[in-house]
């Protein structure tokens, strides 16, 4: 299957559309090992220096249809809105999304702002009939997926 890379622009009108980046071979995203494996090998994400927030946007079976960077910060954080990432998701005409961030410090155990930001967006999400599927936090040989430790029902 092939996922779209994008970027938001705006048009004349002061429009957000789409623009594509890029195109990648994925399978469906149904495990948190996949979605490691796939953010890496797109971005490289486990040796990034600053720490990159990601969407990964698919259908109702876990299969990417988008992929955004949305956001990049300095060593120990970023700064994301959900609005942002909402934008992106309803563009792509998604139903789930799922979260991906690096740390480069190289430790995947979650911050204290990590449960946060994930609380902030499974609410904001769910206001809107989006089903968020993980949230993964990549370190440099491991990642910490909120699904698969029972953070995110």
């Amino acid at each position: 299957m092939k996922v779209k890379e994008y970027i938001t622009k705006l048009n004349d009108q002061k429009h957000t559309y789409l623009s594509e980046l890029g195109t990648y071979s994925c399978d469906c995203l149904n495990d948190p090992q996949k979605c490691f494996d796939f953010i890496n090998e797109v971005y490289d994400a486990s040796h990034l220096s600053e720490e990159h927030f990601y969407v990964i946007a698919t259908d109702t079976k876990s299969n990417p249809i988008g992929i955004f960077d949305v956001a990049h910060g300095s060593v120990d954080g970023t700064c994301i809105q959900p609005r942002e990432i909402l934008i992106r998701i309803l563009l792509c005409g998604a139903s789930a999304a799922i979260l991906v961030h690096n740390h480069p410090s190289g430790d995947s155990a979650p911050s204290e702002d990590d449960f946060n930001t994930t609380v902030m967006l499974y609410r904001a999400f769910q206001l809107i009939g989006i089903k968020l599927l993980d949230h993964i936090v990549i370190g440099k040989n491991d990642f910490y997926s909120f699904r698969q430790n029972g953070r995110i029902a």
